[in-house]
């Protein structure tokens, strides 16, 4: 898992910021923070230094902090000052490990997956797909990840809806916007019970946002809970009118098939929801006007619901039953 570096400025769990960092290294202008660096923390009262590091990378002596390290206090550090620096986690935490990858200057938030990762198709639209465009996925991931950051979106909420809903109003009119016309997504993940918004994802397609899951920025130490991403019309979801019986899955979520059962509509296209529920996600959409939220465990019940009406057929549930428009 790859996991930011933090930097000056940077914000922690508890509300707080990082205020101290090297003298002799720095990522934009920005100075590297490590262990032993200091931050302010609200909700403890206090200034605390930071206590956890990678032991393969040094700055200054001391082990660089990465987003999702802890203070004395017990808060994490967050990574939202810079997206383009990072280092991915080693097996071993050992010193004589080998060094963890320093990839300056890489945009690893808008990177187009190698084709042999398997990747999870999010809102394809069949023949009509629009080819990715590299160029312009890091232009609007930077975009949506410098309005997030003024916006203050890249704290913790209570819940997963609040973290969705604050994320659409900053990302959508950007992803929207004629400078841009692409889908652009992030993944949510849940630390210590409170929800955390990774940084933005695109592969410039204006049709699709194929691997977010797999691809996108997740919070190192949480849970992957849900992933939201753009559309450019208020459609809904890709997918509402396939349908699955309880306790059956896409046969296979990676391929460009059609699957699932027909049941009272068209809309049986591979992308939104069997890649959420293929994936036992929630997925969110932000649309001109309106958040479509559907929750793996809302099917679920529905799915349980309709087996109890009738044991013997076993009925299918649509997914699109568990589509909720706010």
């Amino acid at each position: 898992m790859s996991r930011m570096i933090i930097v000056e400025g940077d914000h922690t769990t508890g509300g707080g910021r990082v205020v101290t960092g090297s003298h002799e290294t720095d990522i934009d202008g920005f100075p590297v923070a490590r262990v032993s660096d200091t931050c302010t923390c609200p909700k403890h009262n206090g200034t605390f230094p930071i206590i956890t590091g990678d032991m393969t990378f040094m700055v200054d002596g001391q082990p660089v902090a990465r987003h999702g390290d802890k203070l004395a206090c017990g808060c994490a550090l967050m990574s939202t000052r810079q997206f383009r620096v990072f280092l991915d986690d080693m097996i071993s935490n050992d010193a004589s490990a080998d060094a963890a990858m320093f990839a300056a200057a890489f945009p690893a938030v808008a990177s187009h997956p190698p084709p042999e990762a398997p990747v999870t198709h999010v809102h394809t639209d069949g023949g009509h797909e629009a080819p990715p465009d590299p160029a312009k996925a890091r232009d609007v991931v930077t975009a949506s990840n410098n309005a997030l950051m003024e916006a203050g979106a890249f704290r913790v909420y209570d819940t997963e809806l609040q973290a969705a809903k604050a994320w659409a109003v900053v990302v959508e009119p950007v992803a929207n916007s004629p400078e841009f016309g692409v889908e652009v997504g992030a993944n949510i993940s849940q630390v210590n019970g409170k929800f955390v918004l990774g940084t933005a994802y695109s592969t410039g397609s204006a049709t699709s946002c194929d691997g977010l899951p797999e691809k996108g920025h997740k919070i190192a130490g949480g849970r992957h809970t849900a992933y939201i991403h753009t559309h450019p019309a208020p459609y809904g979801g890709t997918g509402r009118n396939r349908a699955y019986t309880r306790g059956e899955l896409p046969d296979d979520p990676f391929s460009e098939g059609v699957r699932g059962r027909l049941e009272s509509g068209w809309d049986i296209g591979p992308g939104d929801y069997d890649a959420a529920y293929a994936k036992k996600l929630n997925a969110y959409i932000a649309e001109p006007g309106s958040l479509l939220e559907w929750n793996f465990q809302r099917y679920l019940q529905l799915q349980s619901e309709a087996h109890a009406e009738d044991s013997l057929a076993d009925p299918a549930v649509e997914l699109g039953k568990a589509e909720i428009r706010h």
